[in-house]
């Protein structure tokens, strides 16, 4: 967990990097990141601070388990042979990020975060999918 008050008169960089060049430990060793712009942070300060908060999960695909998802479950017909061949496993392929600006509410940013992630596993993986938790259930 990283946190971050920064005074918005002093934010001179053009974007804000989850984890900064200062942090210790496996998260500055990996690729993985956040980038919020600068615009971003000036758009959501409070008396002239924002605040932010990053948390970075690790190990959660040891946890999050595969899970078999059936493409054909409508055929129920097809043989066993067929079926294995159009079962896929979903797995967790990266290590989880989350970030939190202002008062870490649900907000709309005028600017794209950046996110960016390395997959822990190149072997045996197609088709990746970028997913999200639902914040609002």
């Amino acid at each position: 967990m990283e946190v971050r008050v920064l005074e918005t008169r002093n934010i001179d960089n053009k974007v804000e990097i989850f984890p900064s060049e200062t942090s210790k430990g496996r998260w500055r060793a990996s690729n993985d990141r956040v980038e919020l712009t600068r615009k971003s942070l000036l758009e959501n300060r409070e008396e002239g601070l924002v605040r932010l908060v990053f948390m970075a999960f690790d190990r959660l695909e040891e946890i999050l388990q595969p899970q078999q998802l059936h493409q054909d479950d409508a055929f129920v017909s097809l043989n066993e042979d067929i079926r294995k061949r159009n079962t896929t496993n979903r797995i967790l392929n990266s290590k989880v990020i989350s970030a939190s600006l202002g008062k870490g509410r649900h907000i709309q940013l005028s600017e794209p975060v950046r996110v960016y992630f390395q997959h822990l596993t190149t072997d045996n993986v197609t088709n990746p999918t970028c997913v999200f938790w639902d914040y609002i259930m």
